[in-house]
């Protein structure tokens, strides 16, 4: 089982960062626990719904999936395979038996929810942007 951390950046942010993936990993991965670095986090990410996720997801797949809101899981079934989503405060996980299955059950869907979603699986130190920045736009580094 993979796991892939889904994490919404706010657009301003998300531009300015773009090309700067290294510097997002490296805060992204920190487990620092202090005030500062928890509202750095807070400044620049988005907060997840399991509400928003529940009905993107529903629409898709309504015989498949199940709830716990408590735990805030989302789990998918068919034909033996699984997707989990845990929920969190600002990020997503996302537990898959392979890259292709994440992208099946969930990744295709998620990108309508939210413009600006970087990706790490923080594992095998794999991380990038979910979709490209908008072609209408010139952007300079």
């Amino acid at each position: 089982m993979y796991q892939y951390s889904l994490f919404l950046f706010r657009q301003s942010y998300a531009e300015y960062f773009y090309f700067k993936i290294d510097l997002l990993y490296r805060f992204l991965n920190s487990d620092s626990q202090s005030t500062v670095f928890q509202q750095q986090r807070e400044l620049v990410l988005d907060q997840v719904k399991l509400i928003d996720v529940y009905r993107l997801l529903n629409a898709h797949f309504p015989e498949e999936m199940s709830v716990d809101i408590g735990k805030q899981v989302i789990i998918m079934n068919s034909v033996g395979q699984e997707v989990k989503i845990v929920m969190n405060d600002y990020s997503m996980d996302v537990y898959a038996p392979s890259i292709l299955e994440a992208d099946e059950w969930f990744f295709k869907y998620i990108k309508s929810l939210h413009p600006h979603i970087f990706v790490v699986n923080f594992t095998s130190q794999d991380y990038g942007w979910m979709l490209p920045l908008s072609k209408n736009k010139l952007y300079q580094l």
